[in-house]
């Protein structure tokens, strides 16, 4: 009676040869160590492939300027923006000649250049090329 349950011999043989082959399953409810090795691969790559994405904060050749500098250069900026505006006011309302046509175009490029310089060296981080900074004094640019 019992002999008619039993399986046979060679499918007994069988299930031990795919266990040695295949070693043990994994319980139910863990994943196998190789799917484990590959998420962690391909969160590795993900990850690799975001830090290549992202702009590198300092370009080569460029550096962070150091607030202390960035303040020095914002007082440059705003006393030459104070020269330029003071020459401006000194203009008639009318401007005729040439040449005053050609002086108030220039100051008024000055000044919208003094501005951008002023937007920029506000900013919280300024990267600046290396080698010296620029210079804002119009004693020397004159």
């Amino acid at each position: 009676k019992h002999a008619s349950r039993r399986r046979p011999a060679s499918a007994r043989a069988s299930d031990a040869a795919a266990r040695v082959l295949f070693g043990r399953p994994e319980p139910a409810g863990k994943l196998p160590s190789y799917l484990i090795d590959r998420k962690l691969e391909l969160a590795q790559r993900a990850a690799e492939k975001a830090a290549a994405a992202m702009p590198p904060e300092v370009p080569p050749h460029h550096h962070l300027l150091p607030r202390e500098d960035c303040e020095r250069v914002l007082a440059d900026i705003r006393a030459a923006r104070a020269e330029v505006l003071e020459e401006l006011d000194r203009f008639p309302f009318v401007v005729d000649t040439p040449t005053q046509k050609a002086r108030h175009a220039q100051l008024t490029r000055e000044l919208e250049q003094l501005d951008a310089a002023e937007d920029a060296f506000s900013r919280s981080k300024v990267v600046v090329a290396d080698g010296p900074l620029p210079s804002y004094d119009r004693a020397a640019a004159s």
